[in-house]
């Protein structure tokens, strides 16, 4: 199976509408965002895979402590937390007190 029909990227899904269709009755699969990029993943996921699957650098500074991970409301959020479809969260420097 070709990676584009197992988890197309949001860039092929924009030029090619058909492939958005079809991806979207596939089920197990969801969209998220991460800074408001989409970023495509398993059903049942943690917030924390997300991240790894935006960007393995954000991972590592988020572990590290470095990045904190917010809600579209502003509210802290875990990285083992739960996560649908649609949701929106943002990745944001934590300020060092000392």
């Amino acid at each position: 199976m070709l990676r584009s029909q197992a988890c197309p990227d949001a860039l092929a899904m924009f030029f090619f509408p058909s492939l958005q269709k079809k991806y979207k009755e596939t089920p197990g699969i969801m969209t998220l965002f991460i800074n408001n990029k989409p970023v495509t993943i398993f059903a049942g996921a943690t917030l924390e895979m997300v991240v790894l699957r935006y960007s393995r650098r954000s991972h590592s500074l988020l572990k590290s402590g470095y990045l904190g991970l917010y809600d579209r409301f502003g509210n802290p959020t875990e990285p083992d937390g739960p996560v649908s479809e649609g949701q929106h969260f943002f990745l944001k420097v934590i300020a060092r007190q000392g």
